[in-house]
């Protein structure tokens, strides 16, 4: 998900003796695979390739394909063959730090989808940056944005480096959310936030003090 790879699918295998993920196929998701619906999430996810992994393993018992000899019924391999392989890194929470220079609307509602919170630091009115959480959040049309036009500087930190972007933001206040920019220029509706030391606030008032009015 975090790749926005369109399939996915769940494979039997055995364990090899000597080599970790290198056992023999023994079923396999047919290709090109299970689509991933979008606005899916990692938890959504999770639950419905269990299930399917349950009937395989089940339907494999029934077939008998884990009696010697095996046969091998993978064809991802196959399909790969010459290809980089991409390893799955470790994931950490530092996955979800919003990358204002790169990220769109869909990439902050994809990562909430997998992480259910994406995060940031933002600068306050006393110049100091705070972490704030983004916890509900969804990807909007431009001729859906409204409200009174501010400023908040953001930064993203990559490594030992931060990066700061400035960027707009537009506040709802019959609503108590905001809107803001992002990379590509679409808009990004927050409804709630937690800012660190402080309790789970809607946009508008969580965000209050982080905001400078544009000139």
């Amino acid at each position: 998900m975090m790749r926005n790879e369109q399939y996915t699918g769940v494979s039997l295998q055995t364990l090899d003796p000597k080599a970790f993920d290198h056992g023999v196929v023994l079923a396999q998701t047919p290709s090109p695979g299970i689509s991933i619906p979008a606005g899916t999430t990692l938890q959504q996810l999770t639950e419905s390739l269990a299930k399917v992994g349950a009937e395989m393993l089940v339907q494999g018992l029934r077939d008998g394909v884990h009696v010697p000899p095996y046969t091998n019924a993978g064809w991802m391999a196959d399909q790969l063959k010459g290809d980089e392989l991409v390893h799955a890194p470790k994931v950490s929470k530092g996955e979800s730090q919003i990358n204002w220079p790169e990220w769109s609307s869909t990439d902050v509602v994809r990562f909430l989808n997998i992480f259910s919170t994406v995060w940031t630091h933002a600068r306050n009115d006393k110049g100091k940056f705070k972490r704030v959480l983004f916890l509900n959040a969804e990807s909007v049309s431009e001729l859906d944005v409204t409200g009174r036009s501010e400023d908040i500087v953001f930064r993203f930190e990559r490594g030992n480096e931060g990066h700061d972007v400035q960027r707009n933001v537009r506040v709802d206040d019959e609503h108590d959310a905001f809107y803001v920019q992002m990379a590509d220029e679409s808009w990004v509706r927050v409804r709630n936030v937690k800012v660190d030391g402080k309790t789970t606030q809607t946009a508008k008032v969580g965000m209050r003090e982080f905001m400078k009015k544009l000139k």
